[in-house]
């Protein structure tokens, strides 16, 4: 859940305004980490559902060389400065144990393949909390390089942005050399400083020039982007399912790992593993 600071609160789950722009801004610029940057940037507004948003890899790598072109490297630092306030941390605890160190209902799979079975001890995300304070200056000054007509707004800058990393937990269930993780994670939140306009903040993004047009249209289109996961889709190793009527991802990945992501209930749920892709569903679809 992401909220403003007095009357002005509402959801923007998930990642966070700061952290959008600097994965947006500066993150996209080196050609390796493209895909990344771009799914955090995708990933913004993520809440109670999901919405996949195809994406073209050659196109992402064109627009990298693109920018780099132009620009060169930069530091990110220039950018922004993220302070740790609370340290997340991990801890390994008995199951029985992890429910009262979270702020979330676990669950587990009921259906699980035939002889797998949950491992011991579980590991705990503790959650934590951070600040980001944005330089708009050295934004915009970029921004304008690159061919920008919108720019961030001037209010933000110097402006602190409170993050809430969320919390959760994740249990392994194994059968020989079989081996699936199943994560479930609340929503993080972002406390936004009085008067921040995040539809300027959201129209500066989508006007960036080196988005590629389909992107773009895409992502202007999703109008309840408050209260919306967006997944970035790549047809070639990503599929779209269902889980329990929910829309769903499941991805193929390297190494045999294949990967499903949901969300349910406001909870981000994701398995991790070498078993098939019906024995995920199966698994995803009947939790305690």
């Amino acid at each position: 859940m992401v909220r403003r600071i007095g009357r002005d609160r509402f959801d923007l789950s998930r990642i966070l305004i700061a952290l959008l722009v600097l994965a947006t801004v500066a993150g996209v610029f080196a050609l390796t980490p493209v895909r990344q940057a771009t799914a955090d940037f995708l990933g913004l507004f993520r809440a109670k559902k999901m919405q996949t948003v195809q994406i073209d890899p050659a196109a992402m790598e064109e627009m990298a060389a693109q920018i780099r072109q132009q620009v060169g490297s930069v530091d990110l630092a220039q950018f922004g400065q993220v302070e740790m306030v609370m340290k997340p941390e991990q801890k390994q605890v008995p199951w029985s144990q992890a429910g009262s160190l979270v702020a979330l209902p676990l669950r587990q799979p009921l259906d699980l393949p035939a002889g797998m079975t949950p491992v011991e001890p579980v590991t705990v995300f503790t959650g934590g909390h951070a600040s980001f304070t944005l330089k708009v200056d050295a934004v915009n000054q970029l921004l304008t390089s690159l061919g920008s007509k919108v720019l961030l707004p001037a209010t933000l800058n110097n402006q602190p942005f409170a993050i809430a990393i969320p919390q959760g937990v994740q249990r392994d269930y194994v059968l020989k050399e079989q081996r699936v993780t199943f994560s479930q994670f609340a929503s993080p939140e972002i406390v936004a400083p009085p008067g921040t306009d995040v539809e300027a903040l959201r129209s500066s993004l989508l006007a960036l020039p080196f988005l590629p047009p389909d992107l773009r249209q895409q992502l202007a289109a999703i109008d309840d982007w408050h209260n919306t996961m967006v997944v970035p889709y790549e047809a070639s190793r990503m599929e779209k399912v269902q889980v329990n009527g929910e829309d769903a991802v499941f991805a193929r990945g390297d190494g045999g790992q294949q990967h499903l992501i949901w969300m349910e209930q406001g909870n981000l749920y994701q398995l991790r593993g070498t078993i098939s892709k019906e024995a995920m569903l199966q698994m995803a679809r009947r939790l305690s």
